[in-house]
């Protein structure tokens, strides 16, 4: 009993890991100017997870460390960015 327990723990181990949430910040700026942002639409693809960035452009969103943002803001081109693991992420929008 006590080696399938191990045996169990040990095979579920690694995909809780992969499940697990990180906080991916950064500043969304204007390309050209570097002037900040305010109110880009930030997405976690696939799911209703969202936030907007703040009156200095800097955003912070929870999601999983292989999740995929879209950036969203009128007048700008869209885009999209696999997070892979990245805790710091600033978006230059175009």
């Amino acid at each position: 009993m006590k080696h399938t327990l191990i045996l169990i723990l040990t095979v579920l181990f690694p995909f809780a890991l992969l499940a697990q949430n990180i906080t991916v910040r950064g500043k969304v700026v204007d390309a050209p100017t570097n002037e900040p942002l305010i109110g880009v639409f930030i997405l976690q693809t696939g799911t209703q997870n969202g936030t907007i960035t703040d009156i200095n452009g800097n955003y912070s969103i929870q999601c999983p460390n292989d999740a995929t943002l879209t950036f969203n803001y009128r007048g700008y081109a869209t885009q999209t960015i696999f997070i892979n693991g990245r805790t710091n992420l600033p978006v230059y929008m175009q």
